[in-house]
C-alpha cells in the first residue's frame, strides 16, 4: 500500500467525521449521566443488553433505548446508557470490570484478547475532581469507542558535521533535511503485537488511569528504550513539550471507533546517544535523516498510522513541510488537530 499524497496519508488515519457516523443503523451512542462519551458498534449491543449485572434481582447493567428528534423519524438515535441502579463511580468501575472480564472468559470479542490489565479514564464527570466517570479496561475501550489517550516522543540529532552553505532555498532545505536526524522505532513481529514491523517514534505509549502525560512518557522511556535519561532531558531543557495531535480512526471496520488525543515531545539527543530495546515492543532503533523520511517513508506506509501523524506534525513545527512546498499545507494541519466530540481532563 501507498498513499498518493500527503493529505492522503495524514486522513488515512483521521478517517471519520463524527456527523457521518450512523447512530441509527451501525452504532448506539454510549451516554453517562446525559454526557455523550462513545460510540459503540452494533455488533457488541446484544452482549451489553443481555447481560445481567445482578442476577438474584435481574438487574441489567446497561439500557439501551432509541430516541427521536421532535417526532422526526428520520432522525433516530440509538443510545447505551447505564441501568437507573448503577448510579456511582464505584458501581460502574465494578460492574464494568466484572463484566469484560466475564466477555474475555467467553471469548466473544476479538479485542478482548489483547488484554492489558491496564485502565483507562472516561471524562466528562463535573461532580468529581478528577472528572472521571469511571476507569475500564484499556482492551475494550474501541468496544465502547471512547476518546482515549497516548504520548508520543520524537528523538532527533542536530548532526553538526553537515554544513549548511546554501545559496537558495531549495538547497537549503535539502541541507537542513540531511543535518537533522531522526531516531525512529521498528516494531516488534512478536505474537499478539499490534501493527507489527511498523515504524514508530522513539518512545510511545497510552497514559493509563492516574498518569499525567509527563509521568506517562518518563514511564515508557523507562520501559521502552534504554540510553534516554528522560529526567534530566526535561531537567536541561532539551525535552520539551510539542503540543497534541487529535484523529478520528477507524482502523479496523470491526471492532470499532477509535477518538485519541496524543501529547507530543521532542527531544534534542546527542550524537554520541544510541538507545537500545528494553522490552519486546521494539525490533530495533534506525537513525534517519529527514530527508530520507520526507523522500521514502511517510508515503509508503511503513509508519503505523498515528505515528506517521506525530512525524509530519513534527515536520510541520521545525520547517521542513511548508506552505511552499506543500499545496495541502493548512488541510494537513487541520486533519492533525480534528475536533473530538467527548470531553477531556
Amino acid at each position: 500500500m501507498k498513499f498518493k499524497t500527503l493529505l492522503e496519508a495524514v486522513n488515512f488515519c483521521n478517517s471519520v467525521q463524527y456527523k457521518d457516523i450512523d447512530f441509527q443503523n451501525e452504532y448506539h451512542e454510549f451516554i453517562v449521566d446525559g454526557t455523550s462519551v462513545g460510540a459503540i458498534k452494533n455488533m457488541y449491543i446484544g452482549d451489553i443488553e443481555q447481560y445481567i449485572a445482578d442476577r438474584a434481582n435481574n438487574l441489567p447493567l446497561f439500557k439501551v433505548t432509541t430516541t427521536t428528534g421532535c417526532g422526526n423519524t428520520t432522525n433516530v438515535k440509538k443510545i447505551v446508557t447505564f441501568a437507573d441502579w448503577c448510579n456511582s463511580r464505584t458501581l460502574r468501575e465494578h460492574h464494568v470490570a466484572t463484566f469484560l472480564s466475564f466477555m474475555r472468559e467467553k471469548g466473544c470479542w476479538e479485542c478482548l484478547k489483547k488484554w492489558r490489565d491496564e485502565l483507562y479514564p472516561i471524562y466528562g464527570c463535573k461532580s468529581e475532581k478528577d472528572r472521571v466517570f469511571l476507569y475500564l479496561e484499556r482492551a475494550a475501550a474501541q468496544v465502547f469507542g471512547i476518546r482515549t489517550y497516548g504520548v508520543h516522543l520524537n528523538g532527533y540529532v542536530i548532526d553538526k558535521s553537515v554544513k549548511i552553505t546554501a545559496s537558495n532555498p531549495i538547497e537549503f532545505s535539502r541541507l537542513r533535511g540531511e543535518q537533522t536526524k531522526m531516531w525512529v522505532a521498528k516494531r516488534s513481529n512478536a505474537p499478539k503485537k499490534t501493527y507489527p514491523g511498523m515504524l514508530d517514534q522513539i518512545v510511545a505509549g497510552g497514559i493509563s488511569a492516574g498518569e499525567s502525560p509527563q509521568s506517562s512518557l518518563v514511564r515508557e522511556c523507562f520501559e521502552e528504550a534504554g540510553g534516554i535519561d528522560i529526567n534530566k532531558s526535561i531537567e536541561t531543557g532539551k525535552c520539551i513539550p510539542a503540543g497534541t495531535i487529535q484523529y478520528y480512526f477507524e482502523g479496523n471496520k470491526l471492532l470499532g471507533l477509535q477518538p485519541e488525543t496524543q501529547y507530543v515531545y521532542d527531544v534534542e539527543m546527542e550524537p554520541s546517544v544510541v538507545p537500545f530495546s528494553v522490552d519486546d515492543e521494539v525490533e530495533s532503533f534506525q537513525l534517519l535523516t529527514i530527508n530520507e523520511i520526507l523522500d521514502n517513508r511517510l508515503l509508503s506506509f511503513e509508519f503505523k498510522p498515528n505515528c506517521l501523524l506525530v512525524v509530519v506534525d513534527f515536520l510541520i513545527r521545525h520547517g521542513f513541510i511548508t506552505a511552499s512546498n506543500e499545496p495541502e499545507y493548512l488541510n494537513i494541519i487541520d486533519s492533525l488537530h480534528a475536533p473530538l466530540p467527548f470531553p477531556g481532563p
